[in-house]
Parts: C-alpha cells; sequence; structure tokens
C-alpha cells in the first residue's frame, strides 16, 4: 500500500514537472521556434563544406499561424525560469535559442511604417549614439524579466559568470543570428544540451567555409569583421585569430590561412537574411530584393491588364522589373511561391498586388514619397 501511493506520488511529480513551464526540456519549450524554422529557414551547403541559410519573412508573415506561433513562445519564454537550467550545455542552448528566436520575433513583429526591414539598422539607433539600437533594447521578456539581445549574447553567454564557470565558449559568435547576410548561418534545429557540442563545432566549421567569414586573395587573408569586434574572445579561447580559424576550420581552409599573410577584414552586410538576398539562394532571372527599381511586374502575353500596367508606368516615367511568367520557368516559380493567381501580379517595395487599376497602385506604392509626385 506504502509502495502504491509512493510510485502514485512519483507520478504526479513527474506530470507536475513536464507541465511546468519553467521545467520545461528544451525541445518541448521551443516547439513553437522549431516549427517556424521547419516551415520557413532554407538552407544550401555549398561546394567546399560551407552552409548559407536565409528565412523567409514574407512567407512566415502571410501564413496564418505565425502569430500564434510567435505568441505562444514569447508566453512560453516569460514563464520560463532561467535558474532552472542544469549546467552548461542546457545553459548555452538555451540561451542561443532564446537570442536567434527574439531576434525573429523582432523583425516578424516591429515593422516600421508597416513594411518588412531590409537591414536589422532599420530600427535606428546605428548612428544615432542617444538612441538604444536593436541590439540594446531590454525587449525580450525571460522569466518575467526584460533583456536586450546584447545582453543575452555580451552579458550572458560570453559574461563574466559564465567565463568563471569556464563556461564561455568564443564558437558562440557562430551559434547566435543578427538577422544579416553577413552572420554565421541560423540553423534549422534548435540547439539542445545533447546536441551543443556538435553543432557548435559544426556551425563554426561550415561558416569558416564560406567566402563570407574567410577567405584569401593573393596572399592576403580576409576575414569577417566579427573577428574584429570580437577578436578579445578569440585570442582568449585559441591565442590569436589565425589560431581559432585553424582550430576549427576545414583543412582547406587551414592551408590557405597558413599561407596567407597581411590580414584584413570582409565589410559586413548588414543586408536582411531573406532568400533573396543570398546570390546562392536565387534562381536564375528570380527578382532580387537589392534591384534599384521598386516594382516588379509578373505579365503574360494577351493580358490587357500588363498592357495597362506598363503603358502608365512609361507615361509616369517609373521603372520597374518585367518578368513574363511565360518564358521562364524560374519567374513562374517565383510568381506562383509568391502566391499570385493570375496577371498582372506586382511586387511593390516588397507589398503584393494583385491585378492593376491606378488607385490600386498608388494606394500600394505611396506615389508622393517614392516618385516625388
Amino acid at each position: 500500500m506504502v509502495f502504491v501511493r509512493f510510485r502514485s506520488m512519483a507520478l504526479l511529480l513527474m506530470l507536475l514537472v513536464a507541465s511546468d513551464p519553467a521545467r520545461a526540456e528544451l525541445s518541448t519549450l521551443f516547439d513553437p521556434y522549431q516549427q517556424l524554422l521547419s516551415d520557413y529557414l532554407q538552407e544550401k551547403m555549398l561546394d567546399g563544406g560551407g552552409l548559407v541559410t536565409a528565412f523567409d519573412y514574407r512567407a512566415a508573415l502571410d501564413a496564418r499561424d505565425t502569430t500564434s506561433r510567435l505568441k505562444s513562445q514569447r508566453e512560453s519564454l516569460a514563464q520560463f525560469d532561467p535558474a532552472s537550467l542544469e549546467g552548461q550545455a542546457e545553459s548555452t542552448a538555451f540561451w542561443i535559442n532564446a537570442y536567434n528566436f527574439f531576434m525573429i520575433d523582432q523583425i516578424l513583429t516591429r515593422q516600421p511604417d508597416g513594411k518588412l526591414v531590409e537591414s536589422v539598422w532599420d530600427y535606428g539607433g546605428r548612428y544615432n549614439p542617444f538612441r538604444d539600437n536593436i541590439f540594446q533594447r531590454e525587449l525580450f521578456d525571460v522569466g518575467g524579466r526584460d533583456y536586450s539581445l546584447d545582453g543575452i549574447e555580451k552579458g550572458i553567454l560570453l559574461g563574466q559568470a559564465y567565463e568563471e564557470k569556464g563556461w564561455k565558449d568564443a564558437r558562440v559568435h557562430f551559434a547566435v543570428n543578427c538577422a544579416s547576410v553577413g552572420c554565421p548561418p541560423l540553423r534549422r534545429m534548435i540547439y539542445t544540451a545533447d546536441n551543443l557540442e556538435s553543432l557548435l563545432t559544426e556551425n563554426t566549421h561550415r561558416a569558416l567555409s564560406t567566402e563570407r567569414q574567410v577567405r584569401v586573395e593573393g596572399e592576403s587573408l580576409y576575414v569577417s569583421e566579427l573577428f574584429k569586434w570580437y577578436e578579445e574572445d578569440f585570442r582568449e579561447a585559441s591565442g590569436s585569430v589565425r589560431a581559432f580559424i585553424r582550430q576549427w576550420a576545414a583543412q582547406p581552409v587551414t592551408r590557405q590561412v597558413d599561407g596567407s599573410g597581411e590580414l584584413n577584414f570582409i565589410d559586413y552586410d548588414w543586408s536582411l537574411n531573406k532568400p533573396s538576398n543570398f546570390p546562392e539562394l536565387r534562381r536564375p532571372e528570380q527578382p532580387s530584393d537589392k534591384a534599384s527599381a521598386d516594382i516588379v511586374l509578373f505579365s503574360q502575353p494577351y493580358c490587357p491588364g500588363c498592357e495597362a500596367a506598363k503603358h502608365y508606368f512609361a507615361e509616369q516615367k517609373i521603372p520597374y522589373r518585367e518578368y513574363d511568367i511565360s518564358a521562364s520557368e524560374a519567374a513562374r516559380e517565383t510568381f506562383e511561391n509568391l502566391g499570385g493567381r493570375g496577371t498582372p501580379f506586382l511586387l511593390i517595395d516588397g507589398k503584393r498586388m494583385q491585378g492593376f487599376s491606378i488607385p490600386q497602385f498608388e494606394h500600394y506604392a505611396n506615389m508622393p514619397e517614392h516618385f516625388g509626385k
């Protein structure tokens, strides 16, 4: 009788722990974030072992369940007690996931003027010393306390407390993702206590195998500005920037580093890490958001609306790019992926417009702002 009662109490305790968000396993705690990664993160392996990834923010914004997923993840983190984390692996994995989720959440939920940002610096603060930038703002609730992204990365993951425990790891710089093209790749799986070591090693290895992070031109070695901004972390970890690269990069990269001379830094690309900003992820003829024109027209022959749009653009001297979906398989695939249901179909500063009329176009394009009318 006592044994049965004890077993029942033990089972009850297990159920309580499993249902308590303050004690949840990371895979359960970050399930909404994992769903977003599974659905919207694109990965591509490169020749030589490198990896590039991009998050399809527009597809996520168009999905009906994105708002509820973001809300659910924010609420779970707000209820979670980080003091319940056990050991280096679980703690480090938790804070990496939190940083990466909050960065995506920021972009999907805060859109100046109702538009997806082109860079995290669109939130301001880059050149104004009197205004906090997105990395400095304490916007992100964990356990009832608001954290900044800098507070998570520099204050916790690379901070004094972790250093005193022997937990500080410079490879974290290749795990946290600042939603920019120049960042090391975001991964489609969350970090856990079980995969932390292998995933940190792999992601550092794959990042260093891309020319955005390391390349040699002539006898000069070019490395990401991460190595300039956080040189002290890499020096503490391995003795020098070159030594860190030798320790964690693939052999072809280390051989290049060994034979190189002067150290230079690659200008960091702060463009948003969306698919169209990565040449490796763009199909031939796929529109690029970095092109100079603000308007993309998807058309096909015998389309009166297409002709009306082109006539209006010519009359008003409005620049645009045209993609004939009947002549290009890549253009048609892009058109379908964007949700096009017929032509004309337009992208106007990233906003989608089905069909064409002058009042509708002027509403979408905000003519006075964009074209000086």
